[in-house]
């Protein structure tokens, strides 16, 4: 990274969907620019651990980052999620929006069926109400969405950019 500067020194972010991949990277990028962090994972239980591990290492801080264990489907599970990183870290400065699932009956979107598109689609964008409406004086902020849309033009063209701007007027804690 180099010429880029990046300073969240004192602050408290949620990741989601850190446990791997674009996410694990946040993590570690956070956690180095000096955020606590928690972050959120569903199955990658033994990744998670590793990485809260490593981030603790590099923080030369055990306990700067932790993984929280939560299922995304609904804006309860959403609302827990923001809950358990405030009671982590007594507060919430900024949230990453990286979760998402994408089902094991591989299809473009417009040969899903109803059924599949119905839980890609609550599990990327239905949890992040909850978190939105979470709002005390212990959150403050924006949220960031890194969701994974795949590489479907439908998606990019008329389903991402809808879902991102209203994510993005509604967007503090």
């Amino acid at each position: 990274m180099a010429g880029v500067e990046l300073s969240l020194e004192g602050k408290v972010a949620l990741i989601t969907g850190g446990s791997r991949g674009i996410g694990a990277a946040t993590v570690r990028l956070f956690t180095a620019a000096g955020a606590r962090v928690a972050f959120s994972y569903r199955v990658a239980t033994d990744e998670a651990r590793t990485l809260v591990d490593e981030c603790g290492a590099l923080a030369g801080e055990p306990g700067r980052c932790v993984a929280i264990q939560q299922e995304l489907s609904t804006p309860k599970e959403g609302r827990t999620l923001v809950s358990k990183t405030v009671d982590a870290f007594g507060r919430l400065d900024c949230l990453v929006v990286n979760h998402g699932i994408w089902g094991a009956e591989s299809a473009p979107i417009a040969k899903m069926s109803e059924a599949q598109w119905s839980r890609t689609m609550g599990v990327i964008w239905t949890a992040s109400s909850g978190w939105c409406r979470r709002r005390s004086g212990r959150c403050s902020g924006r949220v960031a969405g890194l969701n994974r849309i795949p590489q479907d033009t439908t998606a990019h063209r008329c389903i991402a950019p809808r879902l991102g701007i209203a994510l993005r007027r509604d967007t503090s804690c």
